[in-house]
């Protein structure tokens, strides 16, 4: 009988317990897990944001909006020996032919009609150009040299591949067929209808991949610059108001200033001091050192920091260094005031100078406060966004285009919603994936006080 008693009051305290904690839960589950599931499902969908309330009408795309940014374009490019034909009768236009081995077929629809029945024959070769996403050189023939001007839509299959075509006409005798939903790729086939003259028309793969690697390398480069720098430089900081200073509470509160000002204002001022005319190329100037600019036959020409690089780069880095610096420096101010006096003293009286104290003893003991750091400054680096939304704008040429500034592009820029969720998706993973590494890391070297090695 006491067992089973004391069994059921275990259970009851675990449901009050849990009970006690369910609307946590309740929260956590709505704002945090089902968002992020939600934009996992959206990542298999291609919409806009005029259909983003109707999900009835998101096309499905499966793994394309991946392949989208993790496949170069010029390995996705049909190629081979073209060989089409176009037969126009009335709004009909019926497609039928090869591109190398796989079958072009596909019935489009006109929105005028032809008059009389045309014939359009598409001859050639497709190559791979990674320069231009993939080249098609071809020959037009027809025996209509004057077509009307037309709306087309439909579908064309490309052996297994499906395009749905959008936004394609004829104009001017120019055709032009292009893909709807960033597919794979859209055909361009483009030139004077005229049986003797050959035209160059172009396969044009819709392929974000050189964007999202150049975001990708820019927020590795950053995250690899910023958080060493700010934490050396924190610690730095730490250090000197570690110190019996005079003044000391007005110096904490002036450093921890940068953290809680809005990061757009204090990026705003900050942007001014960066202007072409701004504090720092002044400074510069004066101590007669190179300052941002590019070189023209007149002679140099001096640019705002975020204008060029590397000094757009410099500016981001420059910036969130002291953004982050007040609250980096107050939490490793904690944790050296926890360092024991004594043991430091000891160390003094046995012979250690002040360098061996602080190898030996200091580091060591604020190897936690350390890892932490790493680890919240690491997450925010990955996310950066305001400082690139205010300082520079994703430029010059979206050489700063940060992965989270890709995503706000696609989303809220370009209303790709579909892209914007698989950046995401990816990001999370990157960022999972480097703070299991992270915490694999620390269990080996992080030493914890009364720790046993």
């Amino acid at each position: 009988m006491v067992g089973n008693t004391s069994l059921r009051r275990k259970i009851w305290e675990t449901f009050i317990g849990y009970l006690f904690l369910s609307p946590v839960i309740i929260i956590k589950t709505l704002f945090t897990f089902a968002p992020f599931i939600f934009v996992i499902y959206m990542s298999f969908f291609a919409f806009d944001s005029v259909h983003m309330t109707q999900p009835s009408t998101w096309k499905p795309v499966g793994l394309r909006n991946y392949v989208y940014f993790l496949v170069p374009a010029s390995s996705r490019v049909e190629t081979g020996q073209l060989n089409v034909t176009a037969t126009w009768e009335g709004k009909t236009i019926t497609v039928n032919g090869k591109i190398g081995s796989k079958d072009v077929v596909g019935t489009l629809t006109s929105s005028v009609p032809a008059g009389e029945k045309i014939t359009l024959t598409f001859t050639g070769s497709v190559s791979s150009d990674p320069q231009n996403f993939g080249t098609m050189s071809v020959f037009i023939r027809s025996n209509n040299d004057n077509l009307p001007d037309t709306n087309i839509s439909g579908t064309l299959n490309v052996g297994k591949r499906e395009y749905i075509l959008n936004n394609s006409s004829i104009e001017d005798n120019y055709i032009a067929l292009a893909g709807k939903y960033g597919e794979d790729i859209g055909f361009d086939l483009a030139g004077v209808v005229n049986a003797d003259r050959p035209a160059i028309g172009g396969v044009h793969v819709s392929s974000g991949a050189e964007l999202f690697y150049k975001s990708l390398w820019f927020t590795v480069k950053y995250v690899l610059f910023e958080v060493p720098i700010l934490l050396i430089v924190a610690l730095f900081v730490a250090i000197l108001l570690w110190g019996k200073l005079k003044y000391l509470d007005l110096y904490r509160t002036g450093i921890f200033f940068s953290y809680v000002t809005p990061a757009v204002a204090t990026a705003m001022m900050w942007k001014a001091m960066f202007y072409k005319d701004g504090f720092f190329n002044h400074v510069l100037q004066s101590m007669h050192l190179p300052v941002p600019g590019i070189e023209t036959a007149a002679g140099h020409v001096t640019m705002a920091w975020y204008q060029v690089m590397p000094w757009a780069f410099w500016t981001l880095i420059i910036y969130s260094v002291w953004k982050g610096l007040g609250f980096n420096s107050l939490v490793f101010l904690a944790g050296l005031i926890n360092i024991p006096e004594e043991l430091m003293e000891a160390a003094r009286v046995d012979g250690a100078n002040e360098w061996q104290v602080f190898k030996s003893i200091v580091l060591p003991l604020l190897s936690p406060t350390i890892f932490f750091l790493t680890m919240i400054n690491l997450i925010g680096a990955f996310k950066i966004f305001s400082p690139i939304l205010v300082l520079t704008g994703g430029g010059p040429n979206n050489e700063t285009t940060s992965m989270v500034y890709l995503v706000y592009q696609l989303g809220f820029q370009d209303f790709d919603f579909g892209k914007a969720a698989s950046v995401s998706v990816v990001l999370f993973v990157i960022i999972f994936a480097v703070s299991l590494l992270q915490k694999y890391l620390g269990d080996k070297i992080v030493f914890y006080a009364g720790e046993k090695r």
